[in-house]
């Protein structure tokens, strides 16, 4: 019921005006009359807010007659207060139930005229009407640094301090404000909840706290993650059976459990130990002490000390020693932070919290973020109300600034600019409008838009990481220079070719056959009866299998013909026999007749399956001249190989290869440089990138939900954003390791890239491609100008002016697209790799269109839903109406019938019937026959006057049963109805004459 909503939201609006009505400003501001100095800045900004708005009392004047005219057709304001008139007033606005209800009417008259005798409803007559049963609610809590909750229980101190800051009342006030204050209030116990780990609503002190734990956190765990085998270490089966695809699935399942399990029974309690003290509310010495040693034990040792645990281990990572202090460094670093924020716990314990607001120093820094947050909201909660009443007020006029209009009982007029005004929309700014709000007070003092501390954690650990993923990707780029030069220098076979001496084995050149493609050699020797002496090398030796085997099968196969007489067995049948190669160490093959002084030497690419001939291993077939460490034929080094005139033409060819990749071999020191140095640079501005657009995109994407420019309460989709909300603790895992892998990918392509420019064997390829580009794109700028000047001459929107022309420029392009869309799509896959790329680390970005990619429940890419959803669940606790709205539940709570009570609410729902006339289309009536129905709007409660603690509506009756009073009401909105009808065709017929 928005009625009710609405009346229950402008409880403040109209206890202000009350409160302002009859105080005098210049008695307001006596020196020393308030013990804080933030009650001081209250009324301050209180009295500016009032004076920025209309007049409140002509506000109020206007509305009631606009109240008055519609019941009795007459605006005047000095109506006697009868039951006659508000059963009129009921029946005007189809409050049914109500009107035959005499002792609840007399007792609305009696709260409005205060015990006058003869009382006339005018404009004072109505304020006392409206404000008489809020008079507990203190008018500066709105401007004091404390959450809505210390605004209604009180801050850590007694009650003497708080009754003394109230403000100053006129006599009658007094009166009624003392005779409450007098009656006790009902006790209320606030339950634990933990807030410290509060990720949902973000109810803890902190945020800085929480979102340096949650660094600290996350650090260590990539560090080991990265740093250590950890849980792949796992096995479940005898090593024999390893290779079996049963274990593999039994060693994933069992993996994934104990990474669950780790994460759970050890991260999950180092967070809340790091978080423990970052209370807004309990406050214990034992729970920040226990907080402190947690900081050392978990995140200053640690970094400080090595140990090496089964779970647990801080050694360095093996060679990456530069790696393992940068992590120390940040990680002690963060350790220090949380130390000395856990030192301003102390300092908050000790100093009572009442202490504190007479400082407005200490308060921000002691008080915690999410108090000073929640006092934004307060802010914001102030400034929409009055908005909103000043809106709704200059609907009511023909032309701002104008008195307000003699309208019909049904604000036809008002109703009219309402309909005209419904899909305007307040224009907001982009990324740096989101960002000037942000680094201001305004966002949260004006829009009220509460930024989920999870998703600004996440952000911080993408800052981190991308600048620490940054400095690493440097050390790799240095380290990858260091070994392809090294071994460029040394020569990688040469260094491989005696690595494995007691595995060498020998050939006989005259049994060996070097295949050759067009007259030119391929670098490879195909030889058959190898003899390897050492029996026991054959643990070096692998089963050749996948595309390797099928390469080597092929080279075989090819060369059939050629080989010597064991081949015709090995391929009688035209089948390639099994192949083994050597792994991990390579195997050399030296001619007969070598020496140390004088050889010829091959390593072994790949051979047949070898027998024991009790003196060693017998190859019948063998490929020589390559391995896996160095991929490249032609690998025969020595002198003696010049000996063989069956190598001629391979060394020839060798010769040739040498003496042009001279040229370009080894690529020099710059062109690793200046591809890493590219490479950090994109990884930076993708890093920047992602991180600068998290925040604008959480306020944009939240205020279109308020606007409704996305959907939200009337979209049937809307109802899967309120399922699972459990799915929202993805968004700080996609925040971490999105921008790793992102940052990880990014990297490597533009370093590929940047290498690949610099290169000279392989810029030429590069450029190939490059002059492709240039040429389509070329060609598709001189399509843009023709179409556009074909378009304009010949089409006029979707119609065509020149059917001649557009037919044959028609024909033509879908002729000319027929082969240019060939490019066209080469292009779209190659922006859309790069946008992925770019946009792997954006989880707050959809990349598929919204029904793209989700099969049944299934969504593929999730995470933009996600965030989304999150950002509802932060502003359904967060949001100004809802905090204000939980203040005024608190307030009923704890006063009970004290506060707002049911003649209160009745006379606040009849300002609201009349200032927003609209709203009466979501008035819930109540009906004998209905049930609360779950997802029904939940109305104030008070409890009876007893105080037994049986609850009722505030604002319910049961429904008048009275067949006269049910007809007469009838007639009354017959008569409504053709009164309206009538002034709708006035003012359609005057609109006309506008025209």
């Amino acid at each position: 019921d928005l009625t009710e909503v609405v009346a229950i939201l402008i409880i403040p609006f109209l206890s202000k005006i009350d409160f302002f009505s009859g105080i005098d400003q210049a008695d307001l501001f006596e020196e020393n009359k308030y013990q804080s100095q933030f009650e001081m800045d209250a009324l301050q900004k209180a009295m500016i807010l009032k004076k920025t708005m209309v007049e409140d009392k002509i506000i109020l004047a206007d509305i009631l007659k606009v109240i008055l005219k519609g019941a009795t057709k007459s605006s005047s304001l000095s109506q006697p207060l009868t039951r006659d008139l508000l059963r009129r007033i009921f029946a005007h606005y189809g409050e049914r139930d109500l009107l035959k209800d005499d002792v609840f009417i007399d007792e609305m008259i009696e709260a409005a005229a205060v015990g006058e005798s003869n009382p006339v409803l005018d404009v004072d007559t109505f304020i006392r009407a409206l404000t008489h049963d809020i008079k507990l609610y203190d008018v500066t809590n709105e401007s004091r640094f404390q959450t809505h909750y210390e605004d209604v229980f009180g801050l850590r101190t007694d009650e003497k301090e708080k009754e003394s800051s109230n403000m100053e009342r006129n006599d009658a006030e007094i009166k009624e404000y003392d005779l409450a204050k007098t009656q006790v209030n009902r006790t209320v116990n606030r339950m634990f909840t933990f807030s410290q780990i509060d990720f949902l609503a973000d109810t803890f002190s902190s945020r800085s706290q929480y979102m340096f734990a949650w660094l600290a956190v996350v650090i260590s765990y990539i560090a080991y993650v990265f740093g250590t085998e950890g849980i792949a270490q796992i096995q479940v089966c005898p090593e024999e059976k390893r290779g079996n695809f049963g274990c593999q699935i039994g060693r994933s399942i069992v993996i994934w459990f104990a990474v669950m399990a780790s994460t759970i029974f050890l991260i999950a309690p180092s967070v809340m130990v790091l978080n423990l003290g970052n209370n807004v509310y309990h406050h214990s010495m034992i729970e920040i002490m226990v907080g402190i040693i947690g900081i050392i034990i978990l995140v200053i040792l640690p970094s400080i000390i090595e140990f090496d645990w089964k779970v647990i281990t801080t050694t360095d990572i093996e060679d990456a020693e530069y790696v393992s202090e940068i992590f120390d460094v940040v990680i002690l670093t963060i350790g220090c932070i949380l130390l000395f924020m856990q030192i301003s716990n102390i300092v908050r314990f000790v100093v009572p919290d009442s202490n504190l607001t007479k400082s407005k120093a200490l308060t921000i820094l002691l008080r915690g973020s999410s108090v000073r947050s929640e006092f934004g909201t307060k802010q914001a909660s102030v400034f929409k109300v009055h908005q909103m009443v000043k809106n709704a007020y200059d609907l009511h006029k023909t032309e701002p600034n104008k008195e307000m209009i003699e309208s019909g009982e049904e604000n036809v007029d008002a109703l009219l600019n309402f309909t005209k005004v419904t899909d305007k929309r307040e224009t907001c700014g982009g990324f740096v409008w989101a960002w000037k709000m942000f680094l201001s007070s305004r966002l949260i003092e004006n829009e009220g838009v509460w930024l989920h501390t999870k998703l600004l954690a996440g952000n911080l650990a993408q800052i981190v990481i991308t600048t620490a993923l940054a400095i690493v990707f440097v050390i790799i780029g240095n380290l990858v220079a260091e070994i392809v030069l090294a071994e460029a220098e040394d020569g990688a076979f040469s260094a491989a070719l005696f690595q494995n001496p007691n595995c060498d084995s020998s050939f006989d050149i005259e049994n060996c056959y070097f295949p050759q493609s067009n007259d030119t050699s391929t670098g490879i020797a195909l030889c058959s009866g190898i003899f390897l002496p050492n029996s026991t090398c054959s643990d070096d030796l692998v089963t050749a299998s996948g595309g390797t085997y099928e390469e080597f099968c092929k080279i075989f196969q090819d060369a059939v013909d050629e080989l010597p007489a064991p081949a015709s067995f090995y391929f009688a049948e035209n089948e390639c026999p099994s192949l083994t190669m050597p792994f991990p160490n390579v195997m050399s093959s030296f001619a007969e007749g070598s020496s140390e002084e004088a050889y010829c030497a091959s390593p072994l690419s790949a051979c047949t399956i070898p027998y024991d001939t009790g003196d060693g291993l017998y190859f019948d077939i063998c490929m020589l001249g390559f391995s896996y460490k160095n991929p490249f034929p032609f690998q025969f080094e020595g002198e003696l190989c010049s000996n063989f005139t069956q190598m001629d033409l391979l060394l020839e060819k060798k010769a040739e290869n040498a003496a042009i990749a001279a040229q370009y071999w080894p690529p020099k020191k710059w062109m690793f440089d200046l591809s890493t140095a590219v490479g950090i640079a994109c990884v930076f501005l993708v890093g920047v990138s992602t991180i600068s657009s998290t925040i604008p995109s959480m306020i944009i994407t939240t205020l279109k939900f308020r606007s409704g420019e996305i959907a939200s309460l009337r979209d049937p989709y809307f109802k899967k954003y309120r399922q699972d909300l459990l799915k929202t603790s993805f968004l700080l895992g996609a925040a971490i390791w999105g921008s790793i892998i992102s940052s990880g990918i990014v990297f490597c392509v533009a370093y590929l890239i940047a290498f690949l420019l610099s290169f000279e064997v392989t810029r030429s390829y590069i450029l190939s491609f490059v002059s492709l580009l240039i040429g389509i794109t070329v060609t598709l700028i001189v399509k843009i100008i023709v179409s556009k000047f074909l378009t304009k001459y010949s089409f006029v929107g979707f119609y065509r002016k020149r059917p001649l022309v557009a037919n044959i420029a028609s024909l033509c392009f879908e002729c000319w697209h027929l082969a240019l869309t060939s490019s066209y799509i080469i292009l779209r896959v190659v922006k859309l790799f790069f946008i992925i790329i770019v946009y792997v680390g954006r989880f707050d970005t959809p990349m598929l269109a919204r029904g793209v990619g989700e099969i049944g429940a299934v969504k593929l890419d999730a995470f933009p839903f996600i965030f989304k959803q999150d950002l509802l669940a932060i502003d359904a606790h967060r949001h100004p109406y809802i905090e204000r709205l939980g203040m005024m539940y608190m307030m009923k709570l704890k006063h009970g019938d004290k506060f707002a009570k049911k003649t209160g609410s009745i006379w606040r729902l009849l300002f609201v019937y009349a200032l927003f006339p609209w709203l009466r289309q979501y008035r819930i009536l109540n009906n004998e026959n209905d049930e609360l129905q779950d997802g029904d709007n939940l109305e104030l409660f008070e409890l009876d006057g007893d105080g037994d603690g049986v609850e009722t509506p505030l604002c319910k009756n049961p429904i008048a049963t009275d067949v006269e009073v049910n007809m007469s009401l009838f007639r009354v909105e017959i008569a409504a109805l053709n009164n309206k009808i009538k002034r709708l065709k006035e003012v359609n017929k005057n609109l006309k004459h506008r025209r």
